[in-house]
């Protein structure tokens, strides 16, 4: 029985054509034309395994969940020797240090991690950290005294300030940027789901159980995430293991073919060679504004987390309640309070790639202090012996909305922000201090909670975290940045003071802004065959249906976008002069040029200079010659390398890769050279430019390759007049001369300079030229296109796009 071969289903699609097009001179009697379109967009992959792999790495915060909510159902049983397994009742100062030695351990956490994660990656380091979590329970099973309490919450301390800092790292690396945020929101779900565990489960049955019932998570976590979940690609790629990073990335990515991700893997191995080569200390984040700003700002939100109040109402809810003499159970009201901050963070977690982190916060910020407040004032009248049996309620309301609006906003955002807000060569140390910082904060609160309620009262110690609260909502709103959808080098950028590339609007004749990019159908279509948007066909179509072509238009055409293959050939014609601007004369003009095209080739073909066989490129030169009244029989011009000959030639081999027609090939490639000839003058201060982007971005390095003369001695002059034709990947320089026929030739400036820093890690071991020259032509396809995004990007941001004849200026 044959198989019938299916064939890709053709969707029609109905649109209004452009007067004047091709399409128009076909519309039916509507004004509108039907076309067939093949489908072309398959369905994006599926995100499960990644979201899989997160929840499976998030088991690790449960466990602390069940830490930290520990101490509420235990406390007031030990305080009981009907219910305690202890031989005695703990005191309130054993009390306090059971309460206050888990944050005082989970701030010793991060120091380990600092050494750990970089070393055995984030995947080992979270399995080992794993573990003190289970001795840590078999300690309270086997207790018969307070030490062994006091032992456990110590290391079981360690392990959650090393979960709360690892975690971020290896979710914050394994996400794409679309769902960035919503995992990073995971940390505090599984954090609360690991909380309401213990509200629901402590109360209601004996210590010993309830340890032994401890154990199993941390134990599947162990299982699970060992076996059925990769490391970080970035780690893999960190040490070399190129082929494992590329398999986890599949994985992670539900890819089944290695090209699926290897543009993604290259991106992440340029960022991470570029870390790798920038290897930072502690002291580092201090020399950078990016990176200062970044630590600042992930400090803020944790300190104000924590001065919030939240490790005091986790610790001591069940108290906080007996206190208010509320009449519901203390254990139901706190089960009520685990139950809202489950719904809650698990709304944050749909609302923070929708609505962004700055909102949230703000909104969590004004929530807490009105809660807060509530709180001082019934602890006031509480105080005060006034009457508050009719506002029993306001304590329980008060708890419960502070609680919503912590999980909505201070709960869960600031670990997402610190796994986002540093590169990875200072991340593991940033992300050590910083949840130190934080939890040796959470151990003075906790400690001393008792101590300040006793001098100043409830009322005041609400207050105060009330007014703790309102200060987060001003510094969130003065200095915190959105980094909604954002990738993590375009964070880093905007931290440094960089904007993105800006989204330029090409004004046409009637004045009127290209639309928006609708992203339909046609979008897809047309992005397929080298277009960004369907108006940016229309607006090119229009612009080369006028009689007489504005150059400034269309130059400024090829300085914003990708010219399209398509209409490559035909624009650079137009901006080189092959072509005038009067549409009317391009058929005599292109019949005269290759009718002397033709004439130089039957020249050199009755001197006997050329032959059948001859390689196209000399054919050119010699053509080129003649035209220059420069013609030779010495062919060792192709081999000076400070020939123009050998420069133009460069050229032509490049251009037979994007051109197929002999005629304009030879015609291109004289306009593109006599353009770079005007040019030479400039390039002295090319060079300097260059010296000082160089500077700019990476100076460590430059001050390298200045101390060893390397930089003194690049041929940057030939490399210049060649505009890196035979340097550069043909198939990526393209981009570059779009720019070069706009009118920029400052962008060289910017494709020296990334092209450098990229290879850091590998030139910064070499002293030749010529080693240096070879490494920059044996750049992978990919690497190169992404250094070509790099450059445009910068140059569009630092150079001037609206000016066509961009010359190098002082920066």
């Amino acid at each position: 029985m044959s198989e019938t071969k299916e064939h890709p289903r053709v969707v029609p699609y109905r649109y209004n054509v452009v007067a004047g097009s091709e399409e128009d001179a076909k519309k039916g009697s509507e004004g509108q034309v039907d076309i067939q379109i093949g489908k072309i967009d398959a369905l994006p992959p599926s995100r499960a395994f990644l979201y899989i792999a997160a929840c499976t790495g998030n088991l690790a915060a449960f466990t602390c969940g069940i830490t930290l909510g520990w101490t509420s159902p235990v406390l007031p049983k030990l305080q009981d020797l009907s219910l305690s397994p202890l031989s005695e009742v703990v005191s309130v100062s054993d009390a306090g240090w059971i309460g206050s030695l888990l944050p005082l351990g989970a701030s010793l956490g991060p120091f380990i991690v600092g050494a750990a994660a970089d070393k055995i990656g984030r995947k080992k380091t979270l399995l080992l950290g794993n573990i003190p979590f289970i001795v840590g329970f078999l300690l309270n099973i086997m207790a018969t005294n307070v030490y062994y309490l006091l032992v456990s919450r110590f290391i079981c301390g360690v392990s959650v300030g090393l979960t709360f800092t690892v975690l971020p790292m290896y979710t914050g690396e394994i996400a794409e940027d679309e769902v960035r945020g919503t995992l990073g929101t995971y940390l505090q779900l599984f954090t609360v789901i690991g909380l309401l565990f213990s509200f629901v489960l402590g109360p209601y049955i004996p210590v010993t159980l309830f340890n032994a019932a401890c154990i199993v998570v941390p134990s599947i976590f162990l299982v699970a995430f060992f076996f059925f979940i990769p490391e970080s690609p970035s780690f893999l790629l960190s040490v070399g293991e190129t082929d494992a990073a590329e398999q986890a990335l599949m994985k992670l990515r539900n890819r089944s073919a290695p090209s699926e991700v290897r543009e993604e893997l290259q991106a992440m191995l340029v960022e991470v060679n570029k870390s790798l080569d920038s290897k930072g200390s502690f002291m580092d984040i201090f020399k950078s504004k990016g990176l200062l700003k970044a630590y600042l700002l992930s400090n803020g939100l944790l300190v104000f987390q924590q001065v919030s109040g939240i490790n005091v109402v986790l610790f001591f809810a069940q108290t906080i309640f007996q206190d208010a003499g509320v009449a519901m159970k203390p254990e139901l009201c706190t089960i009520m309070i685990g139950v809202v901050q489950v719904v809650f963070t698990g709304l944050t977690s749909g609302l923070i790639d929708k609505q962004g982190k700055r909102l949230l916060l703000m909104l969590s910020a004004v929530g807490m202090t009105v809660a807060q407040g509530g709180l001082a004032y019934y602890f006031y009248l509480k105080d005060s012996d006034s009457d508050v049996s009719a506002f029993t309620w306001l304590p329980i309301a008060c708890l419960i909305g502070y609680i919503i609006t912590f999980c909505l906003g201070f709960g869960p955002i600031p670990w997402a922000v610190m796994g986002e807000m540093f590169p990875a060569n200072v991340k593991s140390v940033a992300s050590m201090t910083t949840g130190a910082t934080c939890w040796f904060l959470a151990f003075l609160l906790t400690k001393y909670f008792s101590a300040v309620v006793g001098l100043i009262g409830k009322a005041g110690s609400f207050g105060l975290f009330g007014g703790c609260c309102a200060l987060a909502f001003a510094f969130v709103y003065k200095f915190l940045p959105e980094t909604k959808g954002k990738s993590l080098q375009e964070i880093q950028d905007m931290l440094s003071g960089k904007s993105g590339n800006p989204i330029f609007c090409l004004i046409i004749n009637s004045g009127q802004k290209m639309a928006t990019d609708e992203r339909n159908f046609r979008s897809i279509y047309y992005e397929k065959v080298g277009f960004k948007s369907v108006e940016e066909k229309k607006s090119l179509e229009i612009l080369l249906k006028e009689k007489s072509l504005d150059r400034g238009k269309l130059g400024q055409f090829c300085l914003r976008f990708t010219v399209p293959h398509s209409y490559r050939s035909l624009l650079w014609k137009l901006l080189l002069g092959v072509l005038p601007m009067q549409v009317n004369c391009h058929s005599f003009v292109m019949s005269q040029r290759k009718q002397e095209y033709n004439d130089l080739l039957h020249t050199l073909q009755v001197l006997r200079m050329i032959e059948e066989k001859t390689a196209k490129f000399k054919v050119f030169l010699a053509m080129w010659q003649i035209k220059t009244n420069d013609l030779t029989f010495d062919v060792s011009v192709l081999y000076d390398k400070n020939s123009s000959a050998s420069s133009f030639v460069a050229i032509v081999k490049s251009l037979i890769h994007f051109f197929d027609d002999d005629a304009d090939i030879f015609w291109i490639a004289n306009k593109f050279y006599d353009n770079v000839v005007n040019m030479k003058g400039d390039i002295p201060r090319l060079i300097e430019v260059t010296h000082n982007l160089l500077e700019k971005e990476d100076p460590e390095f430059y001050k390298t390759l200045k101390s060893n003369a390397v930089l003194d001695n690049l041929p940057l002059a030939k490399w210049f007049d060649c505009c890196f034709a035979g340097i550069f990947n043909d198939n990526c320089i393209i981009r570059i001369w779009d720019k070069i026929c706009g009118g920029s030739y400052k962008i060289l400036a910017y494709l020296v300079t990334f092209s450098l820093t990229t290879l850091r890690h590998r030139i910064i071991k070499m002293t030749d030229v010529a080693s240096i020259t070879q490494c920059i032509k044996n750049i992978p396809e990919d690497t190169a296109d992404n250094i070509v995004n790099k450059t445009i990007d910068m140059w569009q941001h630092n150079g001037s796009p609206l000016t066509v004849h961009d010359k190098p200026k002082p920066t």
